[in-house]
This record gives C-alpha cells, sequence and structure tokens, in this order.
C-alpha cells in the first residue's frame, strides 16, 4: 500500500461524527478516524491504510468507510467503499 485515501464530509448541523474503517470479509474494525463533536462545516480526514494501532493492513481488497452522525435531528449511517492496494 503506498497511496492515501482523502475521505471528504460535510456536517449539516452540530454532531457527534465517527467515521470507521472495516474489513469487509471479517466484519473487524480496522481503524477509528474521527470520534469527536464536530461544527456544521466541510471536512477531510486522510486515511494512509494502517490500523489503530499504527500497523500497515495486511491484506489488500476492499474496505467499508462508515460515517456515522448523531445530532438534534437524529443517528445518520452513510457507507462507501475503498480499495486497498499492494
Amino acid at each position: 500500500y503506498r497511496e492515501i485515501t482523502t475521505i471528504d464530509y460535510d456536517i449539516t448541523e452540530n454532531a457527534d461524527v465517527k467515521i470507521e474503517i472495516w474489513s469487509p470479509l471479517e466484519a473487524e474494525l480496522v481503524r477509528t478516524l474521527v470520534d469527536e463533536p464536530q461544527m456544521e462545516d466541510e471536512y477531510t480526514v486522510i486515511w494512509n491504510g494502517t490500523d489503530d494501532a499504527g500497523k500497515m493492513v495486511a491484506a489488500a481488497g476492499g474496505y467499508h468507510v462508515r460515517m456515522t452522525t448523531i445530532s438534534v435531528s437524529g443517528t445518520q449511517t452513510r457507507e462507501t467503499n475503498v480499495t486497498v492496494l499492494e
């Protein structure tokens, strides 16, 4: 894995935000990128292919990005995919 993945996202109202990388084959949490309250704004977060321990992800392939926001309007979850290359 040589590249980084940039994730751009918008928060439309103040919310608690969590962005996680999940391994689809094992349904295992690989990395938590964001876990904090954020104000309404545009944001960018970068994943460099490492897990929460700082180790490079061992397997090439597809991973899920899951973003959950909790605000006064309720809870919303969005998912997308990223690919790790060797």
